[in-house]
């Protein structure tokens, strides 16, 4: 990956977290809907959970912000990554 050598499955982990993490950040930036399965958002939550590290906060994320443990898995996912949820 250019900072270090990884493991092809850990590639794809990241890979998924930052696809779907950022289409988030896209469409609170545009206003768009982003429509995704519930059973995605926790797979990739799961993936985040093995991938963001204690090291990492403060740098490469932010520290995890609160959201209800019902919100849905999409919003604990971006919560977890340090964004702040808007409450529906």
């Amino acid at each position: 990956m250019g900072f270090a050598e990884l493991p092809a499955t850990m590639v794809a982990n990241i890979l998924n977290l930052e696809f779907l993490v950022h289409a988030w950040d896209f469409s609170v930036a545009t206003g768009a809907q982003l429509e995704v399965s519930p059973v995605l958002s926790d797979y990739v939550l799961q993936l985040a959970r093995k991938t963001i590290s204690p090291q990492m906060r403060g740098n490469s994320f932010a520290e995890e912000t609160l959201v209800d443990e019902s919100a849905a898995s999409l919003d604990r996912l971006v919560a977890f990554t340090g964004r702040w949820v808007a409450v529906h």
